[in-house]
C-alpha cells in the first residue's frame, strides 16, 4: 500500500530486500536502493529526501538487508 520503497543495504540485495525491489518494480512503484558501501552515510539522507520529493511519496516502505553489528562492551 506504499507509494514507494527505499532499501538500505551494505552491498548487493539478497533475500527479502531483493524480493521487495522486485515487487516494487512489478507493481510499478518507485524504488530507491541506498547501498552504504557506495553512498556515504552523510549523503544518504539528502539523496532519500530528494527522491521522496521527486516521486511525491506520502507512504514509504522502508526495508533493508539484515546485518550483524559487533557490540563491544
Amino acid at each position: 500500500d506504499s507509494d514507494g520503497t527505499v532499501i538500505i543495504s551494505h552491498g548487493n540485495l539478497t533475500g527479502g530486500a531483493d524480493y521487495s525491489q522486485k515487487m516494487a518494480k512489478e507493481h510499478q512503484r518507485p524504488c530507491l536502493h541506498i547501498d552504504l558501501n557506495e553512498i556515504p552515510l552523510s549523503v544518504a539522507p539528502s539523496k532519500l529526501n530528494t527522491w521522496i520529493i521527486e516521486n511525491n511519496i506520502e507512504v514509504l516502505n522502508v526495508t533493508g538487508s539484515r546485518t550483524r553489528v559487533p557490540v563491544f562492551l
